[in-house]
């Protein structure tokens, strides 16, 4: 696989969800999620036949994972849906690595 996308250091608000279950009658409206502050550092590698895992690290801990996508776009759309990142946002290869300067 080859990382073709990258965007490191993105903060995203998660929570903030309203309850949208059923209630007994007389009983309260839970508060929302709370939200939290999470930062991501965001990949996107290819596979030869264009397939692409669009993978997140996330800090704190806890809300890393990947997802499988058929083609760069679909990739590009779910990071788009889930954290608001803009095709025109990303870097294109891959992040250097301390040292890597030149």
């Amino acid at each position: 696989m080859a990382i073709v996308r990258y965007i490191q250091n993105r903060a995203v608000i998660l929570g903030g969800e309203e309850h949208s279950g059923w209630l007994p009658n007389g009983a309260p409206q839970p508060l929302p999620t709370p939200d939290l502050k999470i930062v991501f550092d965001l990949v996107i590698e290819q596979e030869a036949d264009g397939s692409c895992l669009l993978i997140r690290d996330s800090r704190p801990p806890g809300h890393s994972g990947d997802t499988w996508h058929p083609n760069l776009v679909d990739a590009l759309a779910k990071a788009s849906d889930w954290f608001g990142i803009e095709i025109d946002e990303w870097s294109k290869g891959a992040p250097s690595e301390p040292g890597d300067e030149q």
